[in-house]
């Protein structure tokens, strides 16, 4: 039986998911190689991470209060189950110290240039100690405060940015001028993989929604919510800075909030964009953080609480040391980590996991009904 502080609303899981996929991807030009045909990528990429949550729900729905972990040792047996679990667990927890590492470096090119990084890194892992600590039901209740913010926000800024005049959607055009490859290109897998195929991570957390049978078609809403934040951000960026200012920029949304000028007096309107960028990114660390906790928890048979100290600070310390620099976290994020990680954890693996969840039900059923 899960305790009350381990479940969460439908509406929660609609939020939290929303603050999750929007969170640090609103913060990079994703979907840049496409040029002004970007946003189509976007979609085109929610379309396939819609269908991917459809493969973890194949697998969540026949095994209904079983997370990942659980589901693994139904359908692998307990040995295979346990080298997987670690396999993931790490993954969780790098994937976490990436997304504390995206932060990091936009508050130390934008709002704290002066204080060290090691310092950022532990009061971002003390904030998100805390949530985990707290329960899934705290996770929750923070992606229901953060995400109206945060969707919000982004709505503003761009909307404010239309009615200046700043927005030029002549820079859209052509569309599809240079055909549906570069946007097919720029889909798959970059922006399938990062951000929609993150989701992965809910498979610790959609089991445990108080009406599961909803959660499938909250999810969608949540997708659909969040492409199109990530179409209209992506839209905002490139009528206002161009293709070759959102390619250059290392961070386009802010780089077109730096134009916003109102009425002569409000100016500096990136400081806003730079703290709902926050919001997103503590919301997606805690899930990675938590999800990794659990697998913790699944080996050693100890409550996730207990790991929640260690593993914060490791991982604060890890996250300086994750890339020496920004140029590299970048390099590593666009040409390495999708090929790498995400396309065996986010599709592959669970493509095979569910497969074999179906086919081990199938053979239980069918072996039942034998006289």
């Amino acid at each position: 039986m899960n305790p009350s502080n381990e479940q969460i609303s439908t509406s929660q899981l609609f939020l939290l998911m929303v603050a999750f996929e929007t969170g640090s991807a609103i913060i990079f030009g994703i979907g840049s190689d496409a040029k002004q045909d970007a946003w189509i990528s976007i979609l085109l990429a929610s379309a396939a991470g819609a269908a991917l949550l459809l493969i973890f729900f194949g697998f969540m729905t026949k095994l209904p209060s079983r997370n990942l972990f659980q589901v693994m040792e139904f359908a692998l047996g307990k040995p295979i189950a346990v080298v997987f679990t670690y396999l993931y667990v790490i993954y969780f927890f790098y994937i976490c110290m990436r997304v504390d590492r995206d932060l990091i470096e936009l508050m130390k090119t934008t709002l704290l240039t002066q204080t060290p990084v090691e310092i950022l890194h532990v009061c971002l892992f003390i904030l998100c100690m805390y949530l985990t600590s707290s329960g899934l039901q705290i996770i929750g209740r923070i992606g229901e405060l953060f995400a109206p913010i945060l969707i919000g926000f982004l709505f503003l800024i761009g909307f404010l940015l239309i009615f200046d005049g700043n927005v030029s959607f002549k820079k859209l055009l052509p569309v599809m001028g240079e055909g549906v490859g570069p946007i097919i290109q720029a889909a798959f897998p970059s922006v399938m993989t990062f951000p929609f195929g993150e989701l992965i991570a809910f498979t610790m957390i959609i089991p445990f929604t108080t009406m599961f049978s909803k959660a499938r078609r909250i999810s969608m809403y949540a997708i659909l919510v969040s492409s199109l934040g990530l179409v209209f951000s992506c839209i905002i960026q490139i009528g206002t800075i161009g293709v070759d200012g959102r390619d250059r920029a290392t961070y386009p949304l802010l780089s077109s909030a730096r134009i916003l000028t109102i009425g002569y007096f409000i100016e500096r309107i990136d400081a806003l964009a730079t703290f709902m960028m926050m919001l997103g990114i503590v919301v997606k660390v805690s899930v990675y953080f938590y999800g990794g906790l659990k697998g913790l928890e699944h080996l050693t048979n100890i409550r996730y609480q207990r790991f929640v100290l260690p593993m914060g600070l490791i991982l604060s310390v890890l996250s300086v040391t994750v890339a020496h620099n920004f140029a590299e976290h970048v390099f590593e994020g666009i040409k390495l980590v999708p090929y790498v990680l995400h396309i065996p954890f986010q599709i592959g693996f669970p493509c095979v996991l569910c497969g074999i969840v179906l086919w081990k039900l199938r053979k239980r059923a069918a072996a039942g009904n034998q006289p």
